[in-house]
Formats: structure tokens, sequence, C-alpha cells
């Protein structure tokens, strides 16, 4: 049995170097959705809209390059 959900979604993200570290940014949202029936649901179902988050932050490890060529 399998199951197909169509779901749109929508998201913007940004990122900022200062010195070595970068930071990224990024919020989204999904759309209502289409798809089966489910016999488990969590909050407002598997089809239901959601907004989302994410931030991170990256540090320069060494060497990405080798800068003698």
């Amino acid at each position: 049995m399998f199951a197909s959900v169509t779901r749109n979604d929508m998201f913007a993200g940004a990122s900022l170097t200062l010195g070595p570290a970068r930071i990224g940014a990024e919020v989204g949202r999904t759309l209502g959705a289409t798809g089966p029936v489910m016999l488990n649901t969590f909050g407002d179902g598997a089809t239901g809209e959601r907004t989302y988050a994410t931030l991170g932050v990256r540090f320069g490890a060494g060497r990405t390059h080798d800068r003698g060529q």
C-alpha cells in the first residue's frame, strides 16, 4: 500500500559571513496538502499547513582549497 501526498512549499533563506563564521537562516511555510486520510494523526494531521524556521552557524575548518596553485 502506497500513499501519495501533494504539498506546496514556499521558503526564503539568507546567510551572513562574519569573519570565520557564516550564519544562515531559513523560514518557510508548507501550504495545505491533499492526500489520503491517515489512521494516525498528530496535531492537524499530515496534510495541515505548517510554518518552520531554521538557524545555523558554520565555522571554517581550515583551508578548503590549495592556495599554492
